[in-house]
């Protein structure tokens, strides 16, 4: 067995809300401008832990999009 196939079946799928929460938060243009600009007031309120760690929407896009900004 190779590896991406080994890989792959250790993950989780990912399902539809966080799919559809995580891409609406990804082309958000509010969170897009929090993300590229962490030192802005958007930016602090987007990163900070009251929303970072409540957000559904901002949880489910650093989930998808993770493997794209490493």
């Amino acid at each position: 067995m190779n590896q991406s196939s080994s890989q792959s079946s250790t993950r989780k799928p990912i399902g539809i809300f966080k799919k559809v929460a995580g891409t609406f938060c990804h082309y958000c243009p509010v969170c897009s401008y929090g993300r590229k600009n962490p030192d802005s007031l958007i930016g602090k309120i987007v990163h900070h832990p009251l929303h970072a760690n409540n957000c559904p929407a901002w949880k489910a896009e650093k989930e998808l999009y993770q493997s794209v900004r490493d």
